[in-house]
């Protein structure tokens, strides 16, 4: 029951927040003990109960996902395929992509109101985004970043 609260409070995905998404829903099929079954370092489940277990992973991907993103996975029932086709969808290295994400690590700024955990973090998240479409920032821009 716990874990259907949790399921309502993951923002859903959209055409802009994959990277916070795509942690917080694997964090959520790892509490539902589904992961192993979606997670593309594994082979895509072939016997019965693993059939079972990846339907069930892609109806909870399924009702992550905001119903005018759902097209990427209308034409599979699998949950190991749909986290595939969404990761190959969302995490794309695109001009555009990186574009977006390096004008909002430099337009980043401190809020002084909302403390300075809270301005490291979004540093870090957005890293983060970069690092997975192989564009991270250097450590001296992360350095400059934090610190001016």
């Amino acid at each position: 029951m716990a874990s259907r609260l949790l399921l309502a409070t993951i923002a859903k995905l959209n055409n802009t927040n994959w990277h916070t998404w795509s942690k917080e829903a694997q964090s959520y099929m790892i509490l539902e003990e589904l992961w192993d079954t979606i997670d593309p370092s594994n082979t895509a489940p072939t016997a019965a109960t693993a059939l079972g277990r990846d339907k069930k992973a892609y109806a909870h991907i399924y009702f992550l996902i905001e119903p005018d993103s759902r097209a990427v996975i209308a034409e599979t029932q699998s949950g190991h395929a749909a986290w595939g086709l969404l990761k190959a969808e969302f995490q794309k290295d695109s001009p555009s992509t990186r574009m977006s994400l390096r004008h909002q690590f430099y337009s980043l700024t401190h809020n002084p109101t909302s403390g300075v955990m809270s301005f490291v973090n979004s540093i870090n998240s957005l890293v983060y985004q970069l690092e997975a479409i192989n564009h991270k920032p250097s450590k001296d821009e992360i350095s400059d970043k934090l610190f001016f």
